[in-house]
């Protein structure tokens, strides 16, 4: 390890022995259990620091400053436990200037878990799958060739809904151009999942046979819309955040131009997680929910926010100094 980071590492080090004695064997979230004190020692001291260098496993790599932030400070590993990484706050990390999704929780729509919309939904509105697998292209063999001959990752046919981002049907940003969106119902306090075919962009490339394979199955597609069970409860919604977002700390940082290097520029806690600044979220286009399914596979349908707005959800913020 580069010398910098390493002597970094013995600086925070005692810190973190409070709850791993072998500071750098990793953690799952539900090892540990840092206090409040000994987060803000941490980061008090990430922030004293001026540029910190990255390790070599770490430099010149997207991510690479809050991978090491996460793993290498606080020892603790990639996970998709429930509990927040740190015990009691999640922690989460954003690069200046950075406009990337982060995925917040996979929650099905429907009153409860498990309700199988997503299969039917795919075989209803999919459009034909079929990229290039990437590893194929790379000239390597390909993991899904007994599929198909043509070196298709999927059989001939399977039809996906991988990658459709929604947003409120209110935003000025409409990300999807296949007609889906999201009604941000307050009376009844749900999300609503529909489906308007006059919101379809026909110029987009692709969605004109889509379009007409719509046509194929249904008919007509004036009057289409979704199963009304299409719905996330706010509670529920609530629910699943509150066990993972329920506190937050939100370091922010800046990388150099080749990434080897960075440093600390702002730190918060933040506290007391807002259901309604959640959800008022998705008619700002600050939120976004995202299907990720294909054939009979149901990847999760998952809740993304733009990083810089996660502090948004939140009711109470503490400065780390």
């Amino acid at each position: 390890m580069d010398s910098e980071a390493n002597n970094f590492l013995l600086y925070v080090q005692p810190y973190c022995q409070v709850i791993a004695p072998n500071y750098m064997d990793k953690k799952y979230p539900s090892e540990v259990n840092f206090s409040k004190d000994e987060i803000k020692e941490i980061i008090s001291g990430l922030k004293k620091q001026d540029w910190i260098t990255l390790p070599k496993n770490r430099a010149g790599r997207d991510g690479g400053a809050g991978n090491y932030i996460e793993e290498d400070v606080f020892g603790v590993k990639e996970n998709n436990e429930e509990r927040p990484d740190l015990g009691t706050y999640e922690l989460k990390t954003h690069r200046e200037h950075s406009d990337s999704l982060n995925t917040l929780k996979s929650i099905e729509p429907g009153i409860r878990d498990r309700m199988g919309l997503i299969t039917p939904l795919v075989k209803n509105f999919g459009f034909p799958y079929g990229p290039q697998c990437n590893k194929r292209s790379k000239g390597k063999e390909c993991m899904h060739k007994h599929y198909n001959p043509n070196d298709r990752c999927y059989p001939d046919g399977e039809l996906s809904l991988n990658g459709v981002d929604m947003c409120g049907e209110n935003s000025e940003k409409i990300p999807n151009p296949r007609g889906f969106y999201i009604r941000n119902n307050r009376k009844e306090k749900r999300i609503e999942m529909h489906f308007d075919s006059d919101r379809i962009k026909m110029e987009s490339s692709s969605i004109p046979e889509w379009v007409e394979t719509l046509i194929e199955r249904h008919g007509s597609i004036d009057e289409l819309d979704l199963d009304s069970n299409f719905y996330w409860p706010y509670e529920r919604v609530k629910e699943r955040l509150i066990k993972k977002l329920a506190k937050m700390v939100w370091i922010k940082y800046q990388e150099n131009e080749d990434k080897t290097k960075f440093k600390v520029t702002d730190a918060y806690f933040y506290e007391d997680f807002d259901i309604e600044k959640f959800v008022n979220a998705l008619d700002t286009s600050e939120l976004f929910i995202e299907l990720r399914a294909h054939g009979t596979r149901n990847h999760g349908t998952a809740f993304r926010m733009f990083e810089k707005y996660f502090p948004n959800c939140y009711n109470t913020s503490y400065l780390i100094n």
